[in-house]
C-alpha cells in the first residue's frame, strides 16, 4: 500500500517541476513506477534545488549543437551517444566554482584525477584504455585512476582501505549494504553524506529519486543521510520471482490443465510421477535464485517471503508488521508439504543440494529427470537451452485460506553502488562524475554499448518485451563475439538508472535471447501480479543504529533455526508438541523483538 504524507508529495512535486524546467530536450517515454512501490518521505528533505535557467528549445535548434539534438522517431526521442555532453548554456557561460563547473560538461576546467575502487573483471581488457573510460575522460576532463581488486577479496580490500585512512575517492560496485552504510557512514564517519549536495549538483540522481521514491528510501539512512547511491532497474518477470515450472509434454500426457490450487498441483505431479518412473516430480535447492521450495509451496497458504534481506518472513496489514512463522496458515502449509514428501512429489535432496547440483540434475546426460521445479526461471535447474524450452511456467497456487500470495519485489535496485569517501579532496567533482552515470545516454552505453554498434533503434512494428513498439534492439551478433572487450565497462557494477524505459522496450526477437524475457514478462503480468498482497512489506529497509547488533544476532539464529526445522517438519510431519516447541524456540530466539525492529524500520521507511 502506498502511503504519502503531504511533505513527500510536496517534495516530489517540487523535484519534478524543477527537473522539467531544467530539461534541455524531450525526455524518454514516461513509464509509471512499479505497482505497490512504497513512497518514503525524505528524512530530512533535501534543500530546494537551485536549477540554472535553460534557453528556449528553439535556441538549441539554431545553436552550435543542433546536430546533437534528439531526433523524433515514431513520437519518441532518439538520443545520440554525444547528446548528454552538450553544454548547458549555448554561450558557454556556466558557473565555475574553483575548478569545477556546477552544470554541464566538461565537469572541470583543468584536468582533475579521481581514484575509483572497482572489482577486477576478466571481460575488460584494460580499464585505462577502455573506450568508455576514454570517452568519459574526454568529455568530463576527469581522469580516473582505477584501483582494481580481486572479486573474491573485494570486501576485505574495501574495509582495509576505510580502516587505514588510505581510501580512494570513490567506491564503485563494492557491495556496500545498508548495514555497511550505517556503520561506516553514521557511526564511523568515513563515508560522505551526499544528501546536502544533491539538489545543486546531481539533477539525474534527483530525477531518479523522484521517479523511484523506493530508491530514495532504500538509500536514506534513519538519520537522513545518503552515503551510497543505488542502481535501479525494472524487469517485470523478476518482480514475482518465486515461480514453479512443469515439463510441458509430461503435463499434456496427464490430460490435466495447469494447476491453480494445492489440490490440483498434487493431482498433476502425482500423474507425472506415475507416468514417468525414475523422474523426480518437483525439485528445488536452498541456494539457487529463488529455488527454495518453501517460497512457491508455502505461499499458497500465507506469503512466505524468505528473500527479504533484512526482515524475512514478514507481512504488513494496515501498517502493522507481523511474522508469518507462528501463524496457523504456516502450519497448514508445512503439513501439506509433508504430504507431498510422503507421496514422493518432493524429495529430501531438494533441501540440501546446492545450485550446481540442481542444474546437474536437470542436465543429466541420460535424459530428463525433472518433472518440475521451483525457480525464478528454467535456467535455474538446467543449463541446456533445449531443455529449458521443454518447461512452461506454472501459475501461482492459491489455497482456501484467503491469505495466499506470491513473493513480490517491485523495488528492483542495488543499494550502495556509488559511494564517496569522506576524505576525498574533491567531493563535489566526485558527485558530479557519479551523477553523469545516471543519465539515459551513459546508462545505455555502460549497460548495452554504443549506438550503431552494440545496439540501434528498432524498426517500426518491431515489438518490445511488453508487446508494444520497441524503441531499440541489441546487436547480439556483435556482442556474442566478445569474450574480453575494450568498449564498455562490462563486468563491474557501475551506477545506472535504465528502469522500464530500456528493459521493457527491448526488441522482442522470437529467435533471440529476448524471447524468453518477453514471454515471462507477459506471463507474470497476467498470472502472477494479480496475486500479490495489496499491502507490500518493503524489501530493502535500513535497520536502525540502535537495533543493529541485536538484529544481527536474531537474524542469524532465526534463519538457521527456520531452515533446519522447516525441513524436519516436511520430512517428519507436524504434531501439536513439535509445533509448540517451534513457537517456544522462536520466542526464545527473539521473534517478538525482531518484529518490533521491523515495525520501527517500516515506520521510518514509510514516514
Amino acid at each position: 500500500m502506498r502511503r504519502k504524507k503531504p511533505l513527500l508529495a510536496a517534495f516530489l512535486a517540487l523535484v519534478m517541476l524543477l527537473m522539467l524546467l531544467a530539461a534541455c530536450a524531450p525526455n524518454e517515454t514516461d513509464t509509471p513506477p512499479p505497482p505497490a512501490t512504497p513512497a518514503p518521505t525524505p528524512v530530512p528533505p533535501p534543500p530546494t534545488p537551485s536549477v540554472p535557467e535553460e534557453p528556449d528549445s528553439r535556441v538549441w535548434e539554431e545553436g552550435p549543437w543542433s546536430d546533437l539534438l534528439p531526433e523524433q522517431w515514431n513520437g519518441l526521442p532518439k538520443l545520440t551517444n554525444e547528446f548528454v555532453f552538450r553544454h548547458s548554456d549555448p554561450s558557454e557561460q556556466r558557473e565555475l566554482v574553483g575548478n569545477m563547473y556546477t552544470t554541464g560538461y566538461p565537469i572541470v576546467q583543468d584536468t582533475t584525477t579521481l581514484s575509483v575502487m572497482v572489482r577486477a573483471a576478466d571481460q575488460i581488457e584494460n580499464f585505462e584504455t577502455n573506450q568508455l573510460t576514454l570517452l568519459l575522460e574526454e568529455k568530463t576532463n576527469v581522469h580516473i585512476n582505477w584501483w582494481t581488486v580481486p572479486p573474491a577479496d573485494a570486501e576485505a580490500q574495501r574495509n582495509l582501505a576505510l580502516a587505514s585512512g588510505n581510501a580512494p575517492d570513490i567506491f564503485m560496485g563494492m557491495g556496500f549494504t545498508q548495514s555497511d552504510m550505517v556503520m561506516y557512514g553514521d557511526i564511523q564517519g568515513v563515508l560522505l553524506d551526499v544528501a546536502p549536495l544533491l539538489s545543486t549538483l546531481a539533477p539525474n540522481i534527483l530525477a531518479e529519486f523522484a521517479h523511484r521514491p523506493d530508491a530514495f528510501g532504500a538509500s536514506t539512512t534513519p538519520s537522513g543521510a545518503i552515503y551510497g547511491l543505488p542502481s535501479t532497474f525494472v524487469n517485470i518477470h523478476v518482480q514475482a520471482p518465486a515461480k514453479g515450472f512443469v515439463h510441458r509434454e509430461w503435463l499434456e500426457d496427464t490430460g490435466l490443465p495447469l494447476p491453480n490450487t494445492p489440490d490440483e498441483f498434487f493431482e498433476v505431479f502425482s500423474a507425472i510421477r506415475d507416468n514417468n518412473p525414475g523422474v523426480i516430480p518437483f525439485v528445488g535447492s536452498p541456494t539457487g535464485w529463488v529455488t527454495n521450495l518453501l517460497g512457491y509451496l508455502i505461499s499458497p497458504f500465507i506469503l512466505f517471503d524468505y528473500t527479504n534481506p533484512s526482515y524475512p518472513y514478514m507481512i504488513v496489514d494496515n501498517g502493522r508488521v507481523s511474522s508469518v512463522l507462528t501463524t496457523p496458515e504456516m502450519r497448514q502449509g508445512l503439513e501439506w508439504m509433508n504430504m507431498l514428501y510422503d507421496e514422493g512429489i518432493i524429495e529430501a535432496d531438494s533441501f540440501i543440494r546446492d545450485r550446481a547440483e540442481m542444474r546437474a540434475l536437470g542436465d543429466n546426460p541420460d535424459g530428463t529427470l525433472v518433472g518440475g521445479a521451483s525457480s525464478a526461471w528454467a535456467g535455474g535447474f538446467t543449463t541446456i537451452a533445449e531443455r529449458q524450452a521443454l518447461y512452461t511456467a506454472l501459475p501461482p497456487l492459491i489455497s482456501n485460506t484467503g491469505k495466499g500470495a506470491t513473493i513480490f519485489d517491485p523495488e528492483q535496485l542495488s543499494v550502495g553502488v556509488f559511494v564517496i569517501s569522506a576524505d576525498t579532496e574533491f567531493p563535489e567533482i566526485a558527485l558530479r562524475w557519479g551523477d553523469m552515470w545516471y543519465s539515459p545516454e551513459i546508462t545505455r552505453i555502460s549497460q548495452f554499448g554504443f549506438l550503431g554498434d552494440e545496439w540501434d533503434y528498432a524498426e517500426p512494428d518491431e515489438l518490445g518485451l511488453a508487446g508494444t513498439q520497441a524503441v531499440f534492439r541489441r546487436n547480439y551478433q556483435i556482442m556474442e563475439e566478445y569474450t574480453t572487450q575494450n568498449i564498455r565497462l562490462w563486468g563491474i557494477d557501475t551506477p545506472f538508472a535504465y528502469g522500464a524505459q530500456d528493459l521493457f522496450l527491448l526488441l522482442y526477437n522470437p529467435g533471440g535471447p529476448d524471447a524468453y524475457d518477453a514471454f515471462m514478462t507477459r506471463y507474470t503480468q497476467e498470472m502472477y501480479l494479480p496475486h500479490v498482497r495489496s499491502e507490500h512489506f518493503p524489501m530493502r529497509m535500513f535497520v536502525t543504529e540502535d537495533d543493529q547488533r541485536e538484529h544481527a544476532r536474531i537474524f542469524a539464529e532465526r534463519r538457521m533455526y527456520v531452515d533446519e526445522q522447516t525441513v524436519r517438519f516436511i520430512r517428519e510431519g507436524v504434531t501439536d508438541s513439535s509445533w509448540q516447541t517451534w513457537l517456544d524456540t522462536l520466542a526464545s530466539i527473539g521473534e517478538s523483538q525482531i518484529v518490533e525492529m521491523a515495525q520501527r524500520s517500516y515506520n521510518i521507511y514509510m514516514r
